[in-house]
């Protein structure tokens, strides 16, 4: 992964960050100091100790490294619809995408996730999002169940478990 900070800043001001010559984030001045954002993300990373333009680059590098702005595809395994003659109909959820960094849905349907449950009978979070987008190994959440949480606060075990989870790079 090559990334790097541009010299030169953009229409609004900033300096952006790229890897492999795709802008991921930028870099800008905020009031007395700087911040860094990774691209569609609304918050902002925030270096510690002394502030510069490295140190902020350097946050959303870190940022990068812990899996920031990739896109995550969890694909639910079919569930069955209806029996025919004998014969199971099965039915394909819509898979999520979702952000990387913070879990955020694309789709419009929920907020974002949470984490997985491995029993739907127990209302416990097995494995936290950041867990598993730390080593972004999709083999530790196939079989288990997707917790979200929805636009008011409140949070739901989807019934179908992880089929299949894909990592864009």
């Amino acid at each position: 992964m090559n990334v790097a900070l541009g010299l030169k800043r953009d229409a609004e001001g900033r300096y952006p960050i790229t890897v492999d010559g795709e802008v991921v984030g930028h870099v800008f001045r905020y009031r007395s100091g700087w911040r860094g954002q990774l691209v569609g993300s609304e918050d902002t990373v925030t270096p510690y100790g002394y502030e510069s333009r490295g140190s902020a680059y350097k946050a959303v590098e870190r940022a990068l490294e812990r899996g920031g702005n990739r896109i995550v595809k969890i694909q639910p395994a079919p569930r069955i619809d209806n029996v025919i003659d004998g014969h199971e109909l099965t039915q394909l959820p819509y898979p999520l995408h979702v952000r990387s960094h913070d879990g955020k849905v694309l789709d419009n349907w929920a907020e974002r996730v949470v984490g997985f449950a491995r029993d739907l009978s127990r209302q416990q979070i097995d494995v936290w999002w950041a867990e598993a987008v730390r080593d972004m190994d999709p083999s530790e959440v196939v079989g288990l169940y997707i917790v979200i949480q929805n636009s008011d606060g409140g949070y739901a075990v989807l019934d179908t478990a992880v089929q299949k989870v894909e990592v864009s790079h």
